[in-house]
């Protein structure tokens, strides 16, 4: 009998404390699950993509992908992405179609493989990779935290490669325009330093002294010096001479964009969404990797399974340079051509042709078995997803490589 009352005793005492044990359980658990309600990722919710500006309508919008290294803090971040997205937005023509834009950024900072040399050079590959985690890709954006770059003697440049742009965030804002019209709109240098243009550059008229190609727009200029001497460009100072005396494209270059936008996108149908409102969920895909030579001769090294990642978006093969399609049964994706990377800005600048990795996410159908990379004489190669042991030749010397099918 006594130990029984001393039972009931032992109980009246623990149970307080067992209460406020589960309840602090309780409560860790919820703020984990709920977490920023800013933040939302297709596989953890405090880790991923966040919506900064979005009206939906991925294919026929541009989609511009934030992702951040050398960051201190993810407030520092955050801040400077608002601040270059409000700059961009701001400039002429992008203020008369800001709801054909779509902002994104990565809030999980990351090596990205950054060289800081003269200019800050990200790896294309592995942001492209990480890039999966939002919709579109269009055109993906490093910022370097200025607490890094501070650090240098003399500024640091900023670049633009292929889709990528790696920014110096003590730049002026104006640089992501100026380097947003090299990814998205195949614009050269319009200031001298003496390079080669080996594509039709929009804003550079090879015939110097008369500028037929500027005529067209009333306003326009014809100045000579657009990458080199031999070729004019439409203004005398504008945001691809000198973003520091000019925050305009001006007159041609602005129409140019205008038409672009017009054939290329179009009209957000939906209320623009601000953040912390949720996207579409991504797919399975198949992450595809690779490596392309400095003339667009590409092959494909590997390929896995995602089963939760945004595919990535076509586009049309840039400065007119071999390049290659991948193609996996009815969904196809441009390997861009020619690796040419910008350095800029000033005098200094220039271009460089480079090899260049790639990372491309495809649509996963489990009916198809083989990924085909295509080239401008025709079928190169085929990947049989499977893994099968079969090879030899295929078309203009394809190989047939058997890779092992992650499940």
């Amino acid at each position: 009998m006594e130990g029984y009352i001393y039972g009931e005793e032992h109980h009246a005492r623990w149970w307080p404390f067992a209460l406020f044990s589960l309840l602090i359980i309780i409560g860790v658990v919820i703020f984990v699950f709920s977490g920023d309600d800013n933040l939302r990722s297709p596989g953890a919710p405090w880790t991923g993509c966040v919506v900064m500006q979005d009206g939906g309508d991925y294919e026929n919008s541009i989609n511009i992908i934030f992702l951040g290294t050398e960051y201190e803090s993810v407030e520092e971040f955050r801040l400077d992405t608002e601040r270059f997205m409000e700059s961009f937005l701001s400039v002429v023509p992008h203020n008369n179609y800001k709801d054909r834009f779509n902002f994104f950024r990565i809030e999980d900072f990351g090596n990205y493989g950054c060289k800081y040399e003269d200019a800050v050079i990200c790896n294309p590959q592995t942001v492209q990779r990480a890039a999966t985690k939002c919709p579109g890709q269009d055109m993906n954006v490093v910022l370097v935290s200025r607490n890094k770059v501070n650090n240098f003697f003399k500024h640091l440049r900023s670049s633009a490669w292929l889709t990528l742009v790696s920014l110096n965030s003590a730049d002026d804002p104006l640089v992501l325009s100026h380097e947003a019209a090299h990814v998205l709109y195949d614009f050269a240098d319009e200031y001298v330093y003496g390079g080669i243009i080996s594509w039709d550059a929009p804003n550079c008229d090879s015939e110097k002294n008369t500028c037929p190609k500027f005529s067209v727009v009333e306003g326009s200029e014809c100045i000579v010096g657009c990458v080199n001497e031999e070729n004019s460009r439409p203004a005398e100072y504008d945001i691809m001479s000198n973003y520091w005396k000019s925050d305009r494209y001006e007159v041609y270059n602005e129409w140019w964009i205008g038409n672009f936008l017009e054939d290329n996108t179009a009209e957000s149908k939906l209320d623009m969404k601000t953040e912390g409102n949720p996207v579409e969920s991504p797919e399975k895909v198949y992450i595809v990797e690779g490596e392309c030579s400095v003339n667009g001769e590409c092959s494909i090294t590997d390929v896995r399974y995602s089963p939760a990642a945004y595919p990535t978006k076509s586009k049309p093969f840039s400065f007119g340079i071999s390049g290659g399609v991948i193609k996996h049964g009815d969904n196809s994706v441009n390997v861009p051509g020619g690796g040419i990377l910008f350095k800029d800005f000033g005098p200094e600048g220039n271009i460089e042709k480079r090899p260049y990795p790639f990372s491309l996410a495809i649509p996963f159908d489990e009916k198809e078995t083989k990924i085909e990379l295509y080239e401008k004489d025709g079928l190169k190669e085929v990947y049989n997803i499977e893994g099968t042991e079969s090879s030899g030749e295929v078309g203009f010397g394809a190989k047939i490589l058997g890779i092992p099918f992650v499940s």
